[in-house]
């Protein structure tokens, strides 16, 4: 157990021993990334190195972020002076493969893709002492608006708050946060968070080499400090100055080049192909006929600081930008006050900048009600804009929620590490486009091109491929709005004659036909096929949000054919040549908050989720009895201390069960030999949680209505201590001792105990029922016979109506009563 005095380490990392051993920290020791980029996608290799502090074999887990858009196409892990590379398999054959390797002790490592911007990824026996390297590789097109280029890095997962009710299954990942009706998987997208004052330790280090043909123009990056030296007369490098910087906001580039986007192409041997064409909005368009305009704009507490200073300013900006044909409304997150539509004037204007100036942040973690409220002021003939670091784990309810609306929606990132994901996934959902604002940027430039959608059509365009190309992608082509661009791709059986496509753009003031060129006919560009391919898999996903049909079948025909990571593609790696040991323990690395961000604000908006949350008891028994505890794949137990307080002690651990992605336990690598479990340690006094079901509950109901014996009537009172176990889901078992007290009536008071067996109809329905003795304040016994049903109205808080029998002597009681239970 961990005793009393440790210290935390200084650069914040996870803990762990083993036995008597002095607590050790395993910190990642570096990030190395190295991106090409051409023909306006880039080729992205990163490499992060892991350290194995331990005499022991360990199981890492980690959770860390890529760009939403990227093609990840190769994995692989070097151990000692070994190389395991990695192969596309789908994922449940991953995840089973790479069970039987950790159980027997064999080296491997599984990457899986939890959102389009979110990865996880497992490496078993990482030998004690030992280094790991986990190097990726993958491609990604640049984002193109006004002429410019960005390429973005991110460095750190943002910390999603989690709505819905937890579950009452085995959790499928060891986040800090359960699995709930609404994110069945937010324990694997939320990993969990280093203390205030602490940071990860790890070296960033980063080189792009920018090679388009010809002299990039202006390279900068609003987010880092970066050096840029010529390479020759075309090529730049960019790198980063500082690799001792706090590994905690996303990292960006920007550029301009001389030269415009044309058509690309990358042939096959046997002569088939992608081609893959960037096309720009035209300089002017005709009006738009937006009527309704409404602001959603995030004060959530993770916005707190910075990142609320620039989203209201932005909104002011917007505001002010405004035509003064609209009508406007304000919205925040929160639901909490706002401003209600009405048209443009002078004094609305001012009213919204008084409001904007008082907007402080809350605690949220449901952003639907704020959304859906939106979208109904907007109408079919709206726009809505929302303003967020969307740091939420339901963004696939979100985009359903938007694509059944008629209104536009557009999307502003704030802060240092926005979701992206989220950002793309709405403006796709809802035919707008999504932007991000750096910190410190100026709004003005944003504020004025979103004020402009309300003035300005967008562009349809269409292109006329030669013939024998087919499969754009994507189909339909997006809106196009004025500053911005879209990238399409298509594939081709042979490569046509013809060395040029027709373009042809509706929306602006006049229709527009372009022919472009082939511009690198017949040599490689081996980013084409991923490109395509990546962006197809975004297109059947958004078709399955749409349609409620899975595509899951599709997906992964295309992950494996092109051998990308998706939802349901994994890559693994298996050493099956080498030798190693069974891993001891997993430990999970915890990731920084990001920069500019209150970690004790962030994690308030998950405090919802966590209520009732507890440490379950039967496992601390468990150490004093010999049995081993039962605990989960991501618990290997998580712990909490509080500010300036030592490390909780921590309970043995034997051979624990873990869990992955189905709910069925499995064994944990630890053969017969004890081991002790990891801790992470952070300075929020944040409660380390066993998910409400998960183990023994306990709970206490009162209740008040009516009882009927014979002909009297009368009121009752009723008080219950209950205690369940679950058996298998959504059933459980157990006991209730309970006392019914008649108000006004000569029928004595009668205290049962009786047993219980509860079924869960759904995730906030259940039905409980109870049979057993009872005896009276007079002394005589009864029976009891008991139908309850709950209604869970919140965490840990059920609306319960019982009705209930017993059998007296000589007379039968009824009853029926309505109340409420908590569980804890």
């Amino acid at each position: 157990a961990m005793a009393a005095g440790i210290k935390v380490p200084g650069q914040g990392s996870l803990l762990g021993r083993r036995g008597n051993e002095s607590p050790r920290a395993l910190p990642t020791a570096g990030t190395k990334v190295r991106a090409h980029v051409s023909a306006g996608s880039a080729r992205v290799v990163v490499s992060q190195v892991f350290v194995n502090p331990h005499k022991d074999p360990i199981e890492a887990f980690y959770v860390f972020p890529l760009p939403h858009q990227a093609a990840v196409k190769r994995a692989e892990v070097t151990i000692g002076r070994r190389v395991i590379r990695g192969r596309i398999a789908a994922r449940k054959q991953a995840r089973d493969a790479y069970r039987r390797a950790r159980a027997a002790g064999t080296r491997a490592i599984r990457v899986d893709q939890e959102r389009d911007n979110v990865f996880t990824q497992a490496v078993s026996s990482v030998p004690g002492g030992g280094r790991v390297t986990v190097e990726l590789e993958y491609v990604v097109p640049l984002r193109l608006v006004a002429g410019q280029y960005q390429l973005s890095y991110p460095i750190v997962v943002g910390p999603r708050s989690v709505p819905g009710i937890p579950n009452d299954e085995i959790p499928v990942g060891g986040g800090r946060l359960p699995d709930t009706n609404r994110v069945p998987d937010a324990s694997r997208v939320t990993p969990p968070v280093l203390p205030a004052g602490l940071r990860s330790g790890r070296k960033l280090d980063i080189r792009v080499i920018i090679d388009e043909g010809s002299a990039p123009l202006s390279v900068k990056s609003p987010s880092h400090r970066i050096r840029v030296r010529k390479l020759d007369g075309k090529r730049r490098e960019a790198r980063l100055v500082s690799k001792k910087r706090i590994a905690n906001r996303d990292f960006v580039i920007r550029y301009r080049v001389a030269s415009k986007p044309a058509l690309v192409v990358h042939e096959n041997p046997d002569g088939s192909g992608f081609v893959g064409v960037t096309v720009r909005a035209p300089a002017q368009a005709r009006r738009s006929p937006l009527s309704r305009y409404v602001v959603v704009i995030d004060d959530s507490s993770s916005m707190d600081g910075v990142a609320l200073a620039s989203g209201r300013r932005l909104a002011g900006e917007l505001v002010a930008s405004l035509d003064a044909r609209l009508k406007f409304a304000i919205v925040p997150l929160s639901g909490k006050g706002g401003l209600g539509l009405g048209p443009i004037s002078a004094a609305r204007r001012r009213a919204a900048g008084r409001y904007l100036a008082r907007m402080r942040t809350r605690r949220l973690v449901d952003p639907l009600p704020a959304i859906r409220k939106a979208l109904r002021l907007a109408g079919d003939s709206g726009a809505v804009v929302l303003i967020s670091d969307g740091w939420f784990a339901n963004e696939r309810e979100l985009a359903r929620l938007v694509d059944r609306a008629g209104a536009r929606v557009f999307v502003v990132g704030l802060g240092s590490a926005p979701n992206r994901y989220l950002g793309g996934l709405l403006a796709a959902a809802g035919k707008g486009f999504a932007d991000a604002l750096a910190p410190g940027e100026d709004p003005g430039r944003l504020a004025a091109e979103l004020a402009s959608v309300a003035v300005m059509r967008a562009a349809k365009v269409i292109i006329k491929w030669p013939t024998g190309v087919h499969s754009q992608t994507p189909r339909p082509i997006p809106t196009l709005y004025p500053r911005r661009a879209v990238r399409v791709f298509a594939r081709f059986d042979q490569l046509p004659k013809r060395a040029s496509a027709m373009v042809r753009i509706d929306g602006g003031l006049r229709s527009k036909r372009a022919s472009v060129m082939w511009l690198n006919k017949g040599q490689p560009n081996p980013a084409l096929p991923s490109l395509w391919a990546r962006q197809r898999i975004a297109g059947l996903e958004l078709d399955e949000i749409r349609s409620g049909r899975s595509q899951a079948t599709a997906i992964a025909k295309l992950g494996t054919e092109f051998s990308l990571l998706s939802r349901h593609t994994s890559f693994l790696a298996i050493d099956e040549g080498g030798s190693a040991s069974r891993a001891s323990r997993t430990v999970y690395v915890p990731v920084d908050a990001p920069a500019g961000t209150s970690r004790r604000r962030i994690m308030e908006d998950s405090e919802l989720d966590l209520e009732g949350v507890r440490e379950d008891e039967s496992k601390k028994k468990s150490k004093g009895s010999g049995r081993r505890p039962r605990r989960t794949r991501g618990e290997d137990r998580t712990r909490v201390a509080k500010d300036a307080q030592p490390p909780p002690t921590v309970p043995d651990a034997g051979a624990a069960e873990f869990d992955d992605d189905d709910g069925e336990a499995e064994e944990a690598p630890g053969g017969d030999e004890a081991t002790r479990t990891v801790d992470v340690t952070t300075t929020s006094g944040e409660a380390a949680y066993v998910q409400a079901g998960r183990g023994l509950q306990l709970s206490v109901s009162l209740s008040a209505g009516a009882l009927f014996a014979g002909d009297e009537r009368a009121g009752a009172a009723r008080l219950a201590f209950g205690i369940s176990l679950p058996i298998v889901r959504r059933l459980s078992l157990g006991a209730e001792l309970s006392a019914t007290a008649p108000l006004g009536s000569d029928v004595p008071v009668t205290f049962s105990l009786a047993p219980t067996v509860q079924l869960g109809l759904s995730s906030r329905l259940a039905l409980a029922i109870a049979f057993g003795p009872s005896i009276t304040s007079d002394g005589d016994l009864a029976g009891l016979a008991e139908l309850i049903t709950r209604y869970r109205i919140m965490a840990r808080l059920d609306l319960e109506l019982r009705l209930q029998r017993l059998l007296l002597d000589g007379t039968d009681a009824n009853s029926a009563t309505l109340g409420v239970g908590f569980s804890f």
